[in-house]
């Protein structure tokens, strides 16, 4: 399996999201959005646009900012923005958020 795809599988993990990590982006994008019910269709597509941002930034970080690069640390600001962006009113990204604990 391929980095990138352990890194998302990682990330949607700790997001407790239903999302399968198929053979391209294009077919992953359309697989979850299909496969999720309609109240949460604009889900998966906020995730995945949410993961690849942080990653992004995480990247960055590494890179100009000489951070360390942490995967436990990466999910947990995805995690803490989703619900974050969800209180505001991102009803799909909310349906498939776990219930807070």
């Amino acid at each position: 399996m391929l980095p990138q795809s352990l890194l998302w599988r990682g990330c949607l993990r700790h997001l407790e999201a239903e999302l399968e990590v198929l053979g391209t982006a294009t077919d992953w994008w359309q697989t979850s959005v299909r496969s999720t019910p309609s109240v949460a269709r604009k889900g998966p597509p906020s995730i995945i646009m949410l993961t690849a941002w942080w990653i992004w930034k995480h990247r960055n970080a590494a890179v100009f900012d000489n951070a360390t690069p942490n995967i436990g640390s990466l999910a947990d600001q995805i995690k803490v923005d989703a619900r974050l962006r969800a209180r505001a009113g991102a009803v799909g990204l909310g349906a498939l958020l776990p219930a807070s604990t």
